[in-house]
């Protein structure tokens, strides 16, 4: 799913019980872990409520946290889009708005994806080939893109104003 241009994941979720504030309510809501830890893509919704995600590409790494945040108690529906470009750095999307961007890969080098032995997980984390805190809560239209990083408008286009679109037919749109 990942490739040297770049990828694109966009996720409608919905926590049932989210607490931000409290200690261990860590919601991972995606991610995959190669068991040599070389290889790694994770994003969560962090004990204070800020969008924390991971990427991990033989051994180099480019971290974004955000200064968005749910508070405690927020069980609505929420669009999330998270792209990485090795050209423009990584972009962060929720509900539509950027709430956060990386301008610059630093000195990470996206190559092809070496995580041949370790599933995808949606609404949970891959830790090394075990499920690690699978998030209470429902998710839709969850999709993946090789190679693109779609510009702000496509991602505004995707949120359609909090009614999620069926990307099946959206497609060529």
């Amino acid at each position: 799913w990942q490739s040297t241009s770049g990828f694109a994941v966009q996720i409608w979720f919905k926590f049932n019980d989210t607490n931000p504030g409290s200690g261990d309510a860590e919601n991972f809501f995606m991610g995959t872990r190669h068991s040599g830890q070389q290889d790694q893509f994770w994003v969560k919704n962090a004990s204070n409520g800020s969008f924390t995600c991971e990427y991990r590409c033989n051994n180099n790494e480019v971290n974004m946290t955000s200064s968005a945040v749910l508070g405690d108690g927020d069980t609505g529906w929420h669009h999330f889009f998270i792209g990485y470009k090795q050209t423009t750095g990584g972009v962060m999307y929720l509900d539509g708005s950027l709430i956060k961007s990386n301008t610059g890969m630093g000195n990470m080098v996206m190559a092809d994806y070496e995580n041949t032995e370790q599933d995808f997980y949606v609404m949970a984390h891959n830790n090394e080939g075990s499920v690690f805190r699978p998030t209470d809560g429902l998710c839709t239209e969850v999709a993946l893109w090789k190679g693109v990083l779609p510009d702000a408008g496509a991602v505004r286009t995707l949120y359609n104003a909090g009614v999620p679109v069926d990307l099946r037919y959206a497609g060529g749109n």
